[in-house]
């Protein structure tokens, strides 16, 4: 599992997202990794609260996979 993908699993754990961390695959959408959409809302504001950024609603609506996320937030904390 490479860094990013291990910062988003962490994420995860922390919003308190039950997913299969044995499946989980960040190139794989959020549903794909049996991580539903009100759960990715939930990691949406976590990470937002945690890294104190916002995402827009155009800029969410772009991110389909956990691999997504891992470049936007990279891109807002340039």
């Amino acid at each position: 599992m490479m860094p990013n993908d291990q910062r988003i699993t962490e994420a995860l754990n922390e919003a308190g997202i039950d997913f299969d961390v044995e499946g989980f695959d960040s190139s794989k959408s959020f549903k794909e990794n049996g991580i539903d959409s009100l759960d990715v809302m939930s990691l949406f504001l976590m990470l937002e609260e945690k890294f104190k950024t916002k995402f827009s609603e155009s800029e969410a609506s772009g991110i389909r996979t956990p691999m997504d996320l891992t470049a936007a937030l990279d891109k807002k904390l340039e």
